[in-house]
């Protein structure tokens, strides 16, 4: 039996549940309806859009653009800080509805998710009957509207939902690949980035119809085995299952700051590489993970990023271990020169529960442990503010930086620099 996958993609996320809110609270213009964006602080020089309006995107606001480029585009463009308890809430409520629709449900960001949909046709219905059930109950009972892609592949279904945007359901079957996918730039398909579009161009490959049609050997000669996936999800093929889950699956964390003015000596910059080490760890013991690798960049006011990553010599999630081990990679990468922005990441991650002390631990790498144990109860009851290291008292506006929200019952899984 082909297996039949929903992808559900909320529009616009922040937004959409931005403008949902302020129209609740009387607000006379709905943002989706005029050229807006959801953006950082101008002031602390965090000036980026997060989510647009799609009479923003007309004009040509892009998301991660800084905000003065997005002001050139559209002087008159409206925007508005994040509010990510309210986009929480609203991505819960979003879940809660669809899993109302089917318990096969994975949840694969905060405003997307797949779903399931094998065998169900003989209780629901044909699936884009179904999807489009959910659409309308979604728009009418939350006040925000998702497109719905329909296919027998979990990577179908997400490139189906991108075909046809805002408030749509749309089908990409096998019969329908040669017209609805294979016409598109092969960037258009589902992990291909910039560095493989033009290795793609090198081989005379510039449609997914050309990648589909291409040897798959030669493929994996010029592009390992990252070759062989590309070429079988343009044709169609992917067995990946859809693993129902409660919370959002993590890959790394990573966190960074965007600093309210220049930095250039190691006595300013060492307290905020404190700051985000105890608060990015704070996140991962959340999520009951440790890290075997830590990696740090720093960015100088041309925007040029500069970085190193480091093996830990055992996976651990022990603040004062990481800081030590992301001290080392500063002084690596530091070279004296003016630091706009900072930024550290934890990957290659295991369970919390599959690691074990080694027989030669001291007394003191236990206290470390009980000592963030401890901490972690304060921040969760309290929030971030209650408790951080002496030393980033010695940062520079010390409010700008990196923060860490009280315990919302699951792990933040975006940054809002």
């Amino acid at each position: 039996m082909n297996r039949i996958i929903l992808h559900a993609d909320v529009n616009s996320a922040f937004l959409s549940w931005s403008a949902v809110q302020m129209l609740k609270e009387g607000a006379e213009i709905d943002l989706r309806t005029v050229p807006s964006a959801v953006g950082g602080d101008e002031a602390a020089r965090k000036g980026i859009i997060l989510a647009k309006s799609i009479p923003a995107k007309r004009l040509g606001v892009q998301t991660g653009e800084p905000l003065w480029q997005a002001r050139k585009k559209c002087p008159e463009l409206i925007i508005i800080p994040g509010d990510y308890a309210l986009y929480t809430r609203m991505s819960n409520a979003f879940m809660d509805m669809v899993r109302d629709f089917s318990p096969l449900c994975q949840q694969y960001s905060v405003d997307e998710c797949f779903i399931d949909y094998t065998g169900m046709e003989k209780a629901f219905g044909p699936a884009p009957a179904a999807a489009d059930r959910l659409r309308r109950r979604i728009r009418d009972e939350l006040g925000f509207t998702v497109s719905i892609g329909i296919a027998h592949t979990k990577v179908l279904a997400k490139m189906a939902g991108e075909l046809k945007k805002p408030d749509a359901v749309t089908t990409l079957w096998p019969e329908e690949l040669p017209q609805k996918l294979w016409p598109l730039p092969v960037r258009e398909l589902f992990m291909v980035g910039r560095a493989t579009e033009r290795r793609l161009h090198a081989l005379n490959i510039h449609t997914i119809g050309d990648l589909a049609q291409a040897d798959a050997d030669m493929l994996c000669r010029h592009l390992g085995k990252n070759g062989f996936t590309l070429w079988q999800y343009a044709n169609g093929l992917d067995r990946d299952p859809v693993v129902p889950s409660e919370t959002i699956p993590l890959k790394s964390y990573s966190q960074s700051v965007t600093l309210p003015r220049d930095l250039r000596t190691e006595d300013q910059l060492l307290p905020v590489l404190s700051r985000l080490s105890t608060a990015l760890s704070y996140r991962m013991r959340r999520g009951g993970a440790c890290c075997s690798v830590v990696s740090l960049y720093l960015k100088d006011p041309a925007l040029q990023v500069t970085g190193h990553q480091k093996k830990l010599p055992r996976p651990s999630d022990v603040t004062g271990e990481l800081y030590q081990a992301l001290r080392t990679l500063f002084f690596q990468t530091y070279t004296g020169g003016p630091v706009r922005a900072m930024g550290i990441g934890f990957s290659d991650l295991c369970p919390v529960d599959g690691v074990s002390l080694s027989l030669f631990d001291d007394r003191s790498m236990q206290k470390k442990i009980a000592i963030d144990a401890a901490g972690d109860r304060i921040r969760s009851r309290y929030g971030g503010k209650a408790l951080c290291p002496a030393s980033a008292l010695r940062s520079p506006d010390f409010s700008h930086l990196a923060r860490y929200e009280p315990d919302s019952g699951r792990p933040r899984t975006f940054c809002p620099f």
